[in-house]
């Protein structure tokens, strides 16, 4: 890339991620090349997310079942907390603008991952078909907020389905 911007100085370059690489997720590199989608980039220009595009049906609807980082009833302290801010002022807050000010923190522990594997794999067992057997369920994604706590849930299902198995 460096390559190809000396030869074009005078390019306008534009960068399509479904993966913006930020400063907390960057890469490890060697040397100058750039860590982060901004650094390869520039600055954002505009983001487009899941959300935009089901309310505008550029693809099809689907369900999403969300699992919070802990029960309903803490949401307003965490918030305060995280932001300064009195619970009074945020009870009215929309529960999505609530989420958006918790620290990535709160869904980066352990517990949380046992509490979205627990619902998975307890409440959401007929939804998805699972008596049905192998081959015969339903398909489903489980996001995280990034590849190393998506490699922790992996491991972490492994674990729970591997004692659930030999009991």
């Amino acid at each position: 890339m460096s390559y190809i911007k000396t030869f074009f100085p005078h390019a306008d370059w534009f960068g399509f991620t479904g993966t913006p690489i930020f400063d907390e997720n960057k890469k490890d590199v060697k040397g100058q090349l750039p860590d982060t989608t901004e650094k390869q980039f520039g600055p954002v220009l505009s983001t487009y997310n899941i959300q935009d595009a089901l309310r505008d049906g550029s693809v099809l609807d689907f369900q999403t079942d969300y699992q919070h980082p802990f029960d309903d009833v803490y949401l307003n302290d965490a918030v305060a907390q995280a932001t300064g801010k009195s619970t009074h002022e945020i009870e009215t807050w929309d529960p999505a603008k609530k989420e958006e000010e918790l620290p990535s923190a709160y869904y980066d522990t352990n517990e949380h991952m046992d509490n979205v594997i627990n619902y998975i794999l307890n409440r959401c067992s007929q939804k998805l078909g699972f008596q049905r057997g192998t081959g015969r369920t339903f398909e489903a994604i489980l996001t995280a907020g990034n590849i190393s706590r998506a490699i922790a849930y992996y491991k972490r299902f492994k674990e729970i389905l591997k004692k659930n198995l030999m009991r």
